[in-house]
């Protein structure tokens, strides 16, 4: 809310975040483990309130006072298209570097069509300008997932 100490500061970091109810991710997403290593590393405590599977669904709990929340870049343009949310939701960086990982999947050995392979280069580079658009600095990388011996693709 607007009254929130929080909210007149330019930048947020770890320690502004120690003890607050916080919305988050899942405990098994990457990004809330990611979350929960800065904290610790801070020597601050990680108090989730709110667990959801999006970050847009932890917004809502934020828009109502309940919690702060660490979200994607890639949320910030939803929260600002909606004139609800940006009436009581604040946004300030976090002092921190915490990257947020998105992900373009396709088949390793089987070639994927021209259709697909334009859509995946037009999502990919809509995202990267987004992402640069809201000041996130994103970076790109390509890495290969081998299938583990546990999950062989036959049975996907």
């Amino acid at each position: 809310s607007s009254d929130d100490p929080l909210t007149a500061k330019d930048v947020i970091s770890i320690e502004d975040l120690d003890g607050r109810p916080m919305g988050s991710l899942l405990s098994s997403h990457t990004h809330r483990r990611d979350l929960a290593a800065r904290f610790q590393a801070a020597g601050a405590r990680l108090h989730v309130l709110v667990e959801s599977q999006a970050f847009l669904q932890t917004v809502q709990f934020v828009s109502e006072g309940l919690c702060c929340a660490v979200i994607d870049p890639l949320s910030i343009p939803n929260i600002k298209a909606s004139p609800d949310l940006t009436r009581t939701v604040t946004i300030r960086p976090l002092a921190c570097d915490l990257r947020y990982r998105y992900a373009i999947y396709q088949p390793r050995y089987h070639p994927i069509s021209v259709l697909a392979q334009q859509i995946k280069v037009d999502w990919r580079d809509e995202v990267m300008r987004m992402l640069e658009d809201v000041g996130a600095r994103p970076q790109w990388h390509v890495q290969c997932i081998e299938e583990t011996p546990e999950e062989p693709s036959e049975q996907r």
